[in-house]
């Protein structure tokens, strides 16, 4: 049956692609919004030599570290459910019941893929009130997810 479930989930997901309209590039930035009102693209793209002026920003290294790390962070929780299995054997539970479980955490990691919709629209939201609106909620939750990583590895060792 999950796999009926999931299959009919998909089979809408796929029609409700081909009402969606592709984003405009720039729409919602007000700098462009004469721009995009007058029926015209914005298609700049960066090129190789400005890559140092970008780099040597502050603010643009600041963000390449968190993204940095916070790949460490996520990266390192795909191997949880297999530490859980092996957790779970230690105790003597048989090696389905530990699949079982790991496949519960599993599936509570890809709440955060089915919700990322959701966020992603919570952030424009707070964009549209504050310029900060996107870096704080990231902030937000880069800290939590950090201070939930190191509760699971003290907790689970």
């Amino acid at each position: 049956m999950p796999f009926e479930t999931l299959s009919i989930v998909g089979l809408v997901l796929i029609i409700f692609y081909f009402f969606v309209e592709e984003p405009r590039k720039g729409r919602m930035e007000p700098e462009l919004q004469a721009l995009m009102n007058n029926g015209k693209n914005y298609n700049y793209r960066i090129k190789i030599n400005q890559l140092f002026d970008i780099i040597s920003k502050k603010s643009n290294l600041l963000l390449f570290f968190q993204g940095f790390f916070m790949n460490i962070a996520t990266g390192s929780l795909i191997w949880l459910p297999t530490l859980y299995i092996s957790k779970i054997q230690a105790l003597g539970y048989s090696s389905k019941i530990a699949i079982i479980a790991a496949a519960f955490l599993f599936g509570i990691f890809q709440l955060g893929g089915i919700t990322s919709s959701f966020f992603g629209y919570l952030g424009d939201v707070l964009q549209r009130k504050t310029y900060k609106g996107r870096s704080l909620m990231t902030a937000f939750f880069s800290f939590w997810l950090l201070c939930r990583c190191i509760f699971c590895c003290l907790f689970f060792q």
